[in-house]
């Protein structure tokens, strides 16, 4: 608690002083207000906003006068409702905290200035002139300070009430746009704040591993994640909505078809440790392209989880297209590869590397020769295992190609409980 003693009493008097001017409070007001536009930019805004600054202004004064006044110790004080307002509009306006507590400072700064200015510049005044300027300075700090820890606490729960609610609209507003229930696309782009007549890219991210981070939440992680690949890929726009624990979705709107390609290769997450996974959808035009690039991103997302894929991977639809159409019905996806595969499908290494011969082979359009040199084996080396997986098939590896080919690709899926 501040205690100020005979120096309080000549602050008091001081303050007394200052007031029976009746536009000394208005011209404070305005100035300090002013000050801080000039200062924080950002904090500048439109009318409204900084109706709102000087609104906060305003009743912290009445307040500081008052308690002055009234002898109430300064750390006692607690945000006005119109401080409480601001704060509320800024969280709306997606203002940082930071900016907020520079503003309380500069506004306590410029106060300052002008409470000495206008002491010395009064002759009645001169005389206490260097006790209420000391006075001023400690009962200053010291209601400020009061003032931002409150505000702090009213931001923060202000905060999380905003992005629960605004989260939780715009979640809504997704579901209904991938149901396909949208009747009017521009006022579904309105509330979404994202052009859904454009062209879209569509991701899904997630994370595999614990952040190397444990300050950061997951989904902060992810969002953050999704902020900066948009970014990076020169997206107009970007819309990123939680879609369940450990799971974000993201659409770009803008995003080129080369710089989409560069995704495997752009920095994002964490500078340390393992990166968020990263499933990606094709680009897709319109509202239905919208819903099909999140519906490839997802199937993406699918087969990755399936196939056991490492941390910070990243997935293009593209890629895995087959894979995921094959995996609908998942166990008949592993009836159909076992069936296929015969003794290649045994859950063994000899197994394992005849199969991946047999993928590279056929891959290779059935060129010994190129698979020989993808593998960085002998050419006769290949013949040997194509031999043996001939064997373990019960028929030559020239027929049914189509089908050994797709089974291949489960064969991953297949000693995974999913």
């Amino acid at each position: 608690m501040t205690e100020l003693g005979a120096s309080g009493s000549t602050l008091r008097d001081v303050v007394v002083a200052l007031t029976d001017d009746p536009d000394w409070a208005t011209g404070v007001v305005e100035q300090v207000s002013r000050t801080v536009a000039e200062e924080i930019p950002e904090l500048a805004g439109d009318g409204e906003l900084q109706d709102a600054i000087a609104a906060s202004n305003a009743e912290s004064l009445r307040l500081f006068v008052d308690m002055l006044l009234r002898s109430v110790p300064p750390d006692e004080a607690t945000p006005p409702p119109a401080a409480v307002a601001y704060a509320r509009e800024l969280v709306r306006r997606g203002v940082g905290i930071d900016l907020l507590l520079r503003g309380y400072h500069a506004t306590e700064a410029a106060f300052f200035a002008l409470f000495v200015e206008r002491v010395h510049a009064d002759p009645r005044l001169r005389a206490d002139a260097a006790t209420a300027i000391e006075a001023a300075a400690q009962w200053l700090f010291a209601f400020v300070g009061a003032l931002t820890r409150g505000i702090v606490e009213r931001y923060a729960e202000e905060r999380d009430r905003w992005i629960r609610s605004a989260d939780a609209a715009r979640q809504r507003d997704v579901r209904v746009v991938l149901a396909g229930e949208v009747s009017d696309v521009q006022a579904a782009s309105v509330r979404l704040r994202y052009p859904l007549e454009r062209r879209h890219l569509a991701l899904v991210l997630w994370a595999d591993a614990p952040p190397h981070d444990p300050g950061e939440p997951v989904q902060a992680l992810l969002e953050r994640s999704a902020a900066e690949l948009a970014a990076s890929l020169g997206a107009t726009s970007s819309l990123i909505v939680g879609l369940a624990d450990n799971l974000v979705g993201a659409w770009l709107a803008g995003v080129e078809p080369a710089a989409a390609r560069q995704l495997p290769r752009i920095p994002f997450g964490p500078s340390a440790g393992p990166r968020p996974c990263v499933a990606c959808g094709l680009p897709g035009t319109g509202i239905a392209g919208f819903r099909e690039s999140h519906e490839q991103a997802m199937d993406a997302f699918r087969v990755a989880r399936l196939g056991a894929r490492r941390p910070s991977a990243i997935v293009d639809y593209g890629d895995v297209a087959l894979t995921a159409l094959a995996t609908v019905d998942l166990d008949q996806a592993r009836a159909f590869a076992a069936r296929e595969l015969g003794g290649l499908a045994e859950d063994s290494d000899e197994a394992a590397r005849l199969a991946a011969t047999l993928r590279v082979f056929l891959d290779e359009g059935s060129s010994a020769r190129q698979a020989a040199r993808r593998l960085g084996v002998h050419e006769n080396t290949v013949k040997n295992r194509l031999r043996s997986a001939e064997e373990r098939l019960g028929h030559p590896v020239s027929t049914r190609v189509a089908e050994l080919m797709v089974a291949l690709r489960l064969a991953p899926l297949l000693s995974r409980d999913s």
